[in-house]
């Protein structure tokens, strides 16, 4: 375990990296480190910074937390601008809106969305997505991918890399509208925590695996 070739890693995943990273950094970490352990935990923000101060993750890798915590140390990972996403025969894609509250004539389909955005959208548009009827809230991203790419009415957001494969494959489509606000990712880890050796080795593939996301967002 001192020399960083064994040992048990933890790893808590949002939504958009565990659909993206998730199956590439197992791969990576199998390939140079095959004697280290992982656990992966996905789901909401708020959940897993409590993992994370329980020690029951060594590092978390979603967006900014909420709530600023004095223990937590948080670094930066990616800032990659959001899109609008819907199936090809969306009415959007013929009449997109002129800005945000527009777009809200339409259902939205999302993951658990994070406080800063609600606050954005409430604070900003007017917009309380707890009001709007026939939205669809999935924890689930692969559902929530398919459930959007079947649906006529439905749209989601978030990083253009998240939907790459479907929108390549022609499923999904980017909808003509400039979204003002960006999808942030961080790394988070427990400042109290003993810096074991295993995690170091992991953390710097995660940080590699999004350098290269960047460098693929920058060639766009």
């Amino acid at each position: 375990m001192a020399s960083g070739n064994t040992g048990l890693v933890r790893i808590g995943l949002g939504p958009a990296p565990t659909r993206v990273l998730l199956a590439g950094i197992v791969a990576r970490i199998n390939e140079h480190w095959p004697n280290i352990s992982l656990e992966m935990m996905s789901g909401h923000t708020a959940q897993l910074a409590e993992a994370l101060l329980q020690r029951e993750l060594d590092l978390l890798v979603c967006p900014p937390l909420d709530v600023r915590q004095e223990a937590i140390a948080s670094e930066p990972l990616l800032e990659a601008r959001i899109v609008v996403i819907v199936s090809a025969g969306h009415p959007l894609l013929a009449e997109p809106p002129s800005d945000i509250s527009g777009l809200f004539k339409h259902p939205i389909a999302t993951t658990f969305l994070e406080t800063r955005y609600l606050s954005i959208l409430r604070d900003d548009y007017g917009i309380d997505l707890s009001a709007q009827v026939g939205r669809v809230v999935c924890s689930d991203f692969e559902m929530l991918v398919q459930v959007v790419a079947n649906s006529s009415r439905l749209f989601t957001a978030g990083p253009r890399f998240a939907f790459a494969e479907e929108i390549a494959a022609g499923h999904l489509r980017v909808v003509d509208l400039d979204v003002p606000f960006k999808h942030i990712i961080q790394l988070h880890t427990n400042r109290d925590a003993y810096p074991l050796p295993a995690v170091t080795q992991v953390t710097d593939i995660i940080r590699q695996a999004f350098a290269d996301i960047r460098a693929t967002e920058a060639a766009r």
